[in-house]
């Protein structure tokens, strides 16, 4: 039987369920920039998880399923500070329990450039071979980020 993704298997003994993503998500908090489709105004928040077929974001913003976001996420690669701008569909949304005025939302990648899809699995690829060596790759922080994005205004 499959449900939302999920495979599941039950016998005498117990149930076994197991994802059956294409891809797998890596857990990351990595800041992000988004607006909805056509708006001006941009927020912040961040990742959750994320894999080549879209993320879970923290955000502050009520959206509903369906909506289009065009979405950025900042990564770094050695020393630069790279993004990825994408835009987005809302696919599930739900609010955080303990703080009632975020929500999460999974979000599909609908549309991104070659160029922003090869840097995300450049990225995607360097960080499962670092955590499978236990080691992690230099990652810039909300705070670093913010710090650079004011200077720059």
């Amino acid at each position: 039987m499959k449900t939302n993704g999920i495979n599941s298997t039950t016998s005498h003994f117990k149930s076994i369920n197991a994802e059956t993503r294409r891809y797998r998500r890596i857990s990351l908090q990595l800041p992000t920039e988004y607006s909805l489709k056509g708006s001006s105004i941009t927020r912040f928040g961040h990742t959750i998880n994320i894999c080549e077929e879209g993320l879970v974001i923290c955000i502050r913003e009520k959206y509903e399923v369906g909506q289009n976001l065009r979405v950025k996420v900042f990564f770094s690669t050695g020393s630069d500070c790279v993004f990825i701008d994408t835009r987005t569909e809302v696919v599930w949304r739900n609010i955080l329990e303990q703080r009632k005025k975020e929500y999460v939302c999974g979000l599909r990648f609908i549309e991104m450039s070659h160029d922003d899809l090869k840097k995300l699995r450049i990225f995607l690829k360097s960080f499962s071979e670092a955590a499978q060596e236990q080691k992690c790759p230099t990652l810039f922080g909300l705070r670093i980020w913010k710090e650079r994005s004011l200077k720059k205004r």
